[in-house]
């Protein structure tokens, strides 16, 4: 088995997963059917989850520590499923039910960085700023083993900031929805003189807060933003995407075309950018 370039891009380790699942289940070995079935095991996780739906996260969150501990034999736990469920749970906002699952994480994989993060996650969705930087701080003694952990990690950082500094777009939207544009520039213009230690500038905030408003149809107002977020991350391929979506939902063809342009010469495979981009230049002829 080999990492194709399809696993590397998507940070997955195929090598590692296939040698963790080795570990958990041992060996391929000829058996004796009927009793090969009755030693069949269930995923823990999968059964953490059910008992969340059957019983509520306190009563889950008791199941599994109470399972891990007896070591029966009759379920596995491993940081794979651990992890995804977990995702799935920060996804839909579920955060007591999350820290539930990563905390036996934690416990039965130590080693296992990512972990530290996603607890993180869970601790300021509950806006536990305290917890959640306690917990970063144990990571921070845990070396990082796989390629998709330091992303995930700095994730979880930015988001600890923004709880203790807040958000630049967040703080430059609101100035721009209760006083118009002067005012959002004005705010735009303090918060970069304290960039190193004021509100947390992230793209993926701007973007958010771009597309935000696009959906409110504030088509001017998601224009501007969009011009903004350019000039604040000029070498952001997706931002000037964003750009020229917005562009072209206002009827502004030619800018729509330059700004799609330019995210093609910063990503050649924007396939999104080459669609749109032909489709504009189809309409001009």
């Amino acid at each position: 088995m080999i990492n194709k370039a399809a696993d590397i891009a998507a940070g997955r380790d195929q090598v590692l997963e296939f040698a963790m699942k080795f570990l958990e289940k041992g060996a391929a070995a000829p058996q004796d059917e009927a009793k090969s079935l009755l030693d069949v095991k269930t995923s823990l996780a999968d059964v953490y989850m059910q008992c969340l739906k059957d019983e509520g996260p306190e009563a889950a969150a008791a199941m599994l520590e109470r399972e891990r501990k007896a070591g029966s034999g009759k379920y596995y736990f491993t940081p794979e499923f651990a992890i995804q469920q977990a995702n799935l749970l920060l996804a839909r906002r579920q955060y007591p039910e999350a820290l539930g699952m990563l905390s036996a994480c934690r416990e039965s994989f130590p080693e296992l960085a990512v972990t530290y993060a996603k607890l993180a996650l869970a601790y300021l969705g509950l806006k536990d700023i305290a917890a959640a930087e306690a917990v970063m701080k144990e990571g921070d003694k845990v070396e990082p083993m796989l390629p998709f952990e330091r992303p995930e990690i700095e994730q979880a950082k930015t988001a600890l900031r923004k709880a203790k500094l807040g958000s630049a777009a967040e703080l430059f939207g609101k100035a721009l929805l209760e006083s118009g544009v002067p005012a959002a520039e004005k705010k735009l213009k303090e918060m970069q003189k304290r960039r190193q230690d004021g509100p947390v500038f992230d793209e993926a905030d701007f973007n958010a807060l771009g597309y935000k408003l696009l959906q409110e149809n504030r088509l001017d107002s998601a224009l501007y933003v969009f011009e903004k977020t350019t000039r604040l991350y000029p070498d952001s391929w997706n931002a000037w995407d964003s750009l020229g979506e917005a562009a072209a939902k206002v009827g502004q063809t030619e800018k729509a075309i330059a700004s799609y342009r330019k995210s093609l010469d910063l990503n050649p495979n924007n396939k999104n950018g080459q669609a749109m981009l032909e489709k504009l230049q189809k309409g001009q002829s």
